[in-house]
């Protein structure tokens, strides 16, 4: 099993073309379309994915960030888009 780390747009983008384009999965390309809004509004973003013998039956889309808890100071990976979606199908 092959884990996939990518925080650059770009190589996502690269990334999400050569699996649409091969093996036609329906949940990276709609993950295509969260990284397009997520250019859009400028988000930092991170993609995991899980690949078995060149088929990826895992991916999503990450959001990162840094936050605070009684002076602790700790980084954060979600889901990107549940603060702004009603529904947000995890395609995990």
């Amino acid at each position: 099993m092959q884990r996939i780390i990518i925080s650059d747009t770009a190589d996502i983008r690269q990334f999400i073309q050569s699996e649409v384009s091969s093996k036609s999965n329906e949940f990276v390309s709609k993950i295509y379309v969260l990284l397009e809004f997520a250019e859009k509004k400028k988000d930092k973003v991170v993609f995991l994915a899980l690949k078995n013998e060149e088929e990826v039956f895992g991916a999503g889309l990450f959001s990162t960030d840094k936050r605070k808890i009684l002076g602790f100071s700790y980084s954060t990976i979600y889901i990107y888009g549940y603060s702004f979606f009603d529904y947000n199908s995890l395609l995990l």
